[in-house]
């Protein structure tokens, strides 16, 4: 059986992964290092609607809430009736989504 050794010590006998501990442990990406063309200006972002998204959403996440049982049976029922006419967009998620969009402009 093998001597067991602490993780610092597993680092420092193998400095390949060293490297890739200080990058997980820094948040570092190979994007953020300098490369061959330092002196050219990083383009900037496109000027899209989606530019009010936070960095750390890159694509759909959980969002939780509680609403009365009228309101789920609603939206549940407007989802069926939407499937069985063939209409696009017809999940819950769907018209939740529409129905927040929608009240985020009118209050905003």
């Amino acid at each position: 059986m093998t001597q067991r050794r602490t993780l610092v010590d597993g680092l420092k006998q193998t400095p390949e992964v060293a490297e890739l501990e200080r990058q997980f442990v820094y948040k570092e990406a190979e994007a953020d290092k300098p490369t061959a063309n330092a002196n050219v200006a990083p383009k900037a972002p496109a000027a899209t609607s989606d530019s009010d998204v936070m960095p750390q959403y890159k694509a759909k996440v959980p969002l939780t809430t509680r609403c009365t049982p009228q309101l789920l049976s609603q939206i549940k029922r407007a989802s069926l009736q939407r499937q069985l006419l063939g209409i696009e967009q017809s999940s819950i998620q769907d018209i939740i989504e529409q129905a927040l969009e929608e009240w985020l402009e009118r209050h905003s």
